[in-house]
């Protein structure tokens, strides 16, 4: 049987009050965050017949109206390949339809649906209340800090400024261009 050695510890490691160095260990917790919080919304969200990926991409064509599948891909961070498959599901139960643009009959864009919008409606409420539920334990000043770290780690990317900063406001860029007919919605 070969003989295992424990790697040797660095002496920040050593000195943190973490278990192990600062920068692994945040993004450890951000990860797991993540994960529980998308296995309760995945939970909360059946009785409303809606998936954790249906309600992301539903909410982002909530916020920014109808768009292409690449801007719905970029918004909500999901690979074309299952954002696809999540459209192609919705189309088919008529939450979301689908169009040809007019200036290039290649591009489609996607739009929900009355009926999207009335289910998109129920889940943001199961979403909100989840948010809520999880949020109330920790202060607010604290939730404000996360935000501005999190806010400051997309500026860390060298993703370009438009990018970035569609990404932090969940816009197309352009205030004048952003015609809303729905009411405003986030992510999750």
């Amino acid at each position: 049987m070969p003989k295992t050695t424990q790697p040797t510890v660095s002496p920040v490691e050593q000195a943190s009050e973490f278990p192990y160095g600062d920068g692994d260990y945040l993004f450890h917790l951000m990860v797991a965050v993540s994960r529980y919080r998308d296995e309760d919304l995945e939970r909360s969200l059946r009785p409303v017949g809606l998936n954790l990926s249906h309600y992301r991409a539903m909410s982002v064509l909530a916020h920014l109206g109808p768009c292409s599948m690449t801007e719905l891909a970029e918004m909500s961070m999901v690979d074309r390949t299952t954002l696809t498959r999540t459209v192609d599901h919705l189309v088919r139960r008529d939450l979301a339809g689908r169009r040809h643009a007019r200036a290039d009959r290649r591009q489609v864009i996607l739009s929900l649906t009355e009926d999207g919008w009335a289910r998109y409606l129920m889940a943001r409420e199961v979403v909100q209340s989840r948010n809520e539920a999880l949020l109330a334990k920790l202060p607010r000043h604290l939730q404000k800090g996360l935000i501005k770290s999190q806010q400051a780690l997309i500026g860390s990317w060298e993703l370009g400024e438009e990018l970035t900063h569609r990404l932090l406001t969940l816009s197309r860029g352009h205030a004048s261009r952003k015609a809303k007919a729905r009411p405003s919605a986030a992510n999750d």
